[in-house]
């Protein structure tokens, strides 16, 4: 018997609306804060992506660990932020409990 049913929130049971351009204008508006250039990412890339970009940047004026540690964690923070205030709003497909039941 099935007791319980975990939804990987992949869009192939439910409807999952991140907003993927908000977050990531989170994202880049807090590294401009750090002093990272504005212009040095864009909305079309993900949040690893940036991270790439921090990285190499940071490794042109003195590799810091422990400052990429802390940005890379406020980075992952935005993202969950995001992906936790979309997932209030997921609605299973229609049909999917009736699919589950059986």
């Amino acid at each position: 018997m099935i007791k319980a049913v975990v939804f990987d929130l992949d869009g192939t049971l439910i409807t999952f609306n991140l907003d993927i351009k908000s977050c990531r204008t989170e994202i880049i508006k807090r590294l401009s804060q750090r002093g990272f250039p504005q212009n040095l990412f864009s909305l079309r890339e993900t949040a690893f992506d940036m991270l790439v970009k921090v990285k190499q940047q940071m490794e042109t004026t003195g590799f810091d660990e422990q400052r990429f540690q802390e940005i890379r964690k406020m980075v992952f923070s935005v993202v969950e932020s995001h992906e936790l205030q979309s997932a209030k709003t997921t609605q299973m497909f229609e049909g999917v409990p009736t699919l589950l039941i059986r």
